[in-house]
């Protein structure tokens, strides 16, 4: 549908007040869009957007649906340079669904062709009472700076998506010191923690966490809250082991936040200091922790199943892995637990995926359908559909030490017969470790990107590439503008994805990185689901 799309970075924000125009309850009610403008993205994010003018905009449709009113659709021309439009004779009452697009010209109205799409939910709307809201409109299919940048600026921070749209950032590096090793660094953990709203394409800041952590696991639990496992005070990147805490400040407690309060409470986590670990839900309130460092320079070969009661964590049942496993993937399908890569086994031998489930237990997948080189650690992964699972990047783990990271680290596992089968080649200057991704279009598309391109991590990547499933290819490598390295990436609202933070190069700061304020949004034409 959208054919027209502007490549070069652009951000609309609208801000909606809806006006009472009548006395009766059953009269409808007027919506005034005021506070309209358009802004550019420019090059560097972390300068926030610049206004222009609102020609861009020549037409604007609404579209409002309801669970049990009947929808409701009218547009209307915007006048050049305009900043609001009344649109009369809109529907009130409560819990609107809004969706909102942009045409820049009355042919491509009439052709279907929109520019800008902006969507609201659960809007109240009244007749006898005014009522203020936002609406942010993106451009479509283009990466865009976030309304404002994140307060602080992060790296390797967790972006954990809410019940309602929004994205709590939680923790990560806020700054670097010089490491005890040649061509290695500190990262310093921070307490910070951010909220994305996708309403308004802004950053607020969120209650900090009881202690400050990197490496740690932040996971959405069934009731809205979110819990924040293990960690670090802080990480040593570079050198030849790329990542690694020996041995200092690993946290052995959990923390969970109350989105209705804004409040963390800390609590006992009673199987052991771990960062870089994963956490997957398995089931309904049911979750399972695997492997990451542990204290002494080792790495956990366990799978720890629990709940959590309360604000406690209940250890339901514990199992031995066939081998330590650290910067794997942990895939949650029918039920099971699949842990590819990561495989850190002392003859190097057993780099097949383990599976685990309520019924068969811990089982490996046939080792004769498995090479080296899907032991990967520290890629990215998605789920496309149901049971097929894609992995990107990464660095294969062989010998005893980590590989370059290479365009072949692209898979697919197919979970159904425990078998991987290569992907298309990760476009030129896509490749690293530390690399986020995001399943875009009901699994038809992929997003990929920033990490770094080397072992030392010294060379961050600005670069995002899009993976299409129809036709199994890669689109070329894109320049992100003010943000790269290991950022975070995350869904928000219907259509939005998330990207924030990162790292670059900085030659007069210790460690030689410093970690970025930036956020960009990518607007895509169809929603997530």
């Amino acid at each position: 549908m959208v054919n027209d799309i502007r490549a070069h970075l652009r951000l609309t924000s609208l801000t909606a007040a809806i006006l009472a125009a009548a006395c009766a309850p059953a009269t409808p009610g007027g919506l005034v869009l005021h506070g309209l403008a358009l802004a550019e993205g420019g090059v560097d994010c972390s300068e926030g957007p610049h206004p222009i003018s609102t020609t861009d905009v020549a037409k604007l449709h609404l579209a409002m649906t309801h669970a049990e009113l009947d929808s409701f659709e009218t547009s209307v021309s915007i006048e050049p340079a305009s900043r609001s439009v009344s649109l009369p004779e809109v529907p009130a009452g409560e819990n609107w669904d809004l969706r909102l697009t942009g045409f820049i010209s009355e042919s491509a109205y009439q052709a279907g062709t929109y520019t800008w799409l902006g969507r609201r939910r659960e809007l109240n709307i009244s007749a006898n009472q005014s009522t203020g809201a936002g609406v942010l409109l993106l451009a479509v299919e283009a990466m865009q700076c976030s309304r404002t940048p994140l307060g602080e600026p992060v790296m390797l921070s967790k972006a954990t998506p809410l019940a309602d749209g929004r994205v709590l950032i939680s923790g990560g590096v806020e700054r670097f010191s010089a490491g005890d090793c040649p061509d290695c660094r500190w990262g310093i953990a921070t307490r910070n923690c951010t909220i994305y709203d996708p309403a308004t394409g802004s950053f607020q800041a969120a209650a900090p966490l009881p202690n400050a952590r990197v490496g740690h696991s932040a996971t959405l639990l069934d009731d809205g809250r979110v819990l924040v496992l293990g960690g670090s005070n802080r990480v040593r990147l570079g050198a030849a082991t790329s990542i690694d805490f020996d041995g200092a400040g690993l946290r052995d407690t959990a923390l969970i936040w109350d989105p209705s309060a804004d409040r963390w409470l800390e609590t006992e986590a009673p199987w052991g200091k771990r960062a870089f670990h994963s956490v997957t839900r398995v089931a309904p309130s049911v979750y399972a922790a695997v492997g990451g460092f542990a204290d002494g320079q080792r790495v956990h070969a366990d799978l720890i199943r629990f709940h959590v009661e309360n604000d406690a964590l209940r250890m339901d049942e514990a199992v031995e892995l066939a081998c330590p496993r650290v910067g794997h993937q942990a895939f949650a399908n029918a039920g099971d637990l699949i842990i590819w890569g990561g495989s850190r086994c002392a003859d190097g031998e057993q780099v097949a995926p383990e599976h685990w489930g309520p019924r068969l237990g811990l089982r490996v997948s046939r080792a004769e359908r498995w090479g080296s080189e899907a032991n990967l650690s520290f890629g990215t992964a998605v789920e496309l559909r149901a049971g097929t699972f894609m992995i990107l990047g990464g660095a294969t783990y062989r010998d005893g030490q980590l590989q370059a990271p290479n365009r072949e680290n692209s898979y697919y596992y197919l979970a159904g017969s425990q078998s991987h089968v290569r992907a298309a080649m990760l476009p030129e200057g896509s490749q690293g470790l530390l690399g986020s991704a995001l399943r875009l279009d009901s699994g038809q598309r992929v997003l990929l990107a920033g990490g770094f391109a080397d072992l030392a991590l010294n060379r961050p990547l600005s670069a995002y590439t899009f993976f299409n499933d129809d036709n199994e290819s890669f689109s070329a490598a894109s320049e992100l503008p003010g943000i790269g390295g290991a950022l975070s990436i995350a869904p928000a609202g219907e259509n939005q994805a998330l990207l924030v933070g990162g790292g670059r190069v900085c030659e007069g700061c210790d460690g030689g990185l410093e970690p970025l304020t930036g956020g960009l949004i990518f607007a895509s034409a169809k929603d997530h689901r």
